[in-house]
């Protein structure tokens, strides 16, 4: 499974290059500094979502779900968390694309 970290900066970075927003943008990591990109989460997505799991490979759920194996699955079908019924009925399905919409001007799903 891909890191967090590696799926996360191509989003970022792919916002870069629409002007996603000066603040955003300022922010946006270099292309191929991972170490960026995991500041970038931490100071901006990590308050309330997880990337990793917990002891004994449990779900951590904050204030926002766990992105952990997030690509690929609908969205809204986390079993952890109350997810609005907006983000259920979207008919998304989490890919870089949906991520990057996402993330332009940090903005959180409905």
């Amino acid at each position: 499974m891909q890191s967090f970290a590696r799926i996360l900066v191509p989003s970022i970075l792919f916002l870069a290059g629409f002007g996603a927003g000066s603040e955003v943008a300022a922010q946006v990591p270099q292309a191929g500094d991972s170490s960026r990109g995991q500041i970038f989460f931490l100071q901006n997505c990590a308050i309330c979502h997880a990337a990793n799991l917990g002891p004994g490979n449990t779900e951590i759920v904050r204030q926002g779900p766990s992105l952990v194996g997030i690509l690929g699955r609908r969205a809204g079908s986390g079993s952890s968390f109350n997810y609005t019924k907006a983000l259920i009925e979207s008919g998304l399905t989490w890919d870089s694309a949906t991520s990057a919409h996402r993330l332009q001007g940090r903005a959180c799903a409905p």
